[in-house]
């Protein structure tokens, strides 16, 4: 059996490979996957495979240095903390230039993410 990491590290690798159509940030951390387009940000819970999908919202900008993306479906809230400020050290060594905070319903999820291309 592969340690838990390890599946996390290769989901986010063979995402950053072959990143969805329309994908402009993805993210990930010991418990998720997040990828963020045009239309919708989809959250993957590592630990169940569960796959939950928000509706896109336009950002927040706040004085420090990222994004704030806050949107709900029609089970849960979801706010995306995107920190450009602050360099992210992964579960696996790898350097990050941005930091991700999750917060899903009452959970708080922490994580490294990278864009991908320009926000539209």
């Amino acid at each position: 059996m592969k340690p838990a990491w390890f599946v996390v590290l290769a989901a986010f690798c063979a995402a950053c490979a072959t990143p969805a159509r329309g994908s402009y940030f993805e993210a990930s951390g010991p418990e998720y996957l997040l990828t963020i387009d045009q239309d919708q940000m989809m959250l993957t819970l590592t630990q169940t495979g569960d796959r939950i999908i928000f509706p896109a919202v336009e950002p927040r900008y706040p004085r420090w240095n990222g994004e704030i993306h806050e949107t709900r479906n029609a089970s849960f809230r979801l706010s995306v903390q995107i920190r450009d400020d602050r360099p992210c050290q992964s579960s696996h060594r790898a350097i990050y230039p941005i930091t991700v905070e999750l917060r899903l319903g009452n959970r708080e999820l922490h994580g490294c993410g990278r864009r991908i291309a320009a926000r539209r």
